[in-house]
């Protein structure tokens, strides 16, 4: 199952010049990420954690306050169940104006 992330929790404005081209955008949308015909691939960019990711990090301090008996596995899912929540909420709110 593919979760919506919510795209990158700190996204970065990039300035990139990519075979004299110069561009401003996040770092996703420069360069391709396969060689291209002269072999040349660009540096990979990264955006760093998602907004899915960060929203779990932050409901794993409550998970584990609170589920003492839990596995490692559990407080994840729990996390990650919350992250879900948050964002799908999130989505409504942006829905409704």
């Amino acid at each position: 199952m593919t979760h919506d992330d919510g795209g990158p929790a700190y996204p970065i404005q990039e300035l990139t010049v990519y075979r004299g081209t110069v561009s401003f955008g996040t770092a996703k949308d420069h360069g391709p990420e396969e060689p291209d015909e002269d072999g040349y691939t660009p540096p990979p960019y990264r955006n760093g954690m998602s907004i899915r990711d960060k929203f779990a990090a932050a409901a794993l301090t409550g998970v584990l306050a609170s589920e003492t008996n839990a596995t490692y596995k559990e407080f994840a899912e729990s996390s990650y169940k919350c992250a879900d929540a948050m964002l799908a909420e999130r989505r409504k709110r942006r829905e409704e104006g």
